[in-house]
């Protein structure tokens, strides 16, 4: 479940949100701006995983590449 808001401000995307998957880990790669992701400082090209079944808090500005593994059967 990902619940992230992004509301844009001239060239700055605000991010405000949380991310949780039940069944796959997450990665996040920051592509610009910068903020907090779990209390922790994001810049720039920071890449965080986030285990499955554990909140992730995004709060700060900037765009984010998001990546999960799916199941298929």
């Amino acid at each position: 479940m990902m619940a992230v808001t992004a509301r844009s401000n001239k060239n700055r995307i605000e991010l405000q949100g949380k991310i949780f998957e039940k069944d796959s880990f997450v990665s996040v790669t920051f592509l610009e701006g910068e903020g907090k992701i779990n209390s922790l400082p994001y810049k720039k090209f920071d890449s965080f995983f986030i285990p499955c079944k554990e909140d992730c808090i995004i709060e700060g500005e900037g765009a984010y590449i998001l990546t999960k593994v799916e199941k298929y059967e």
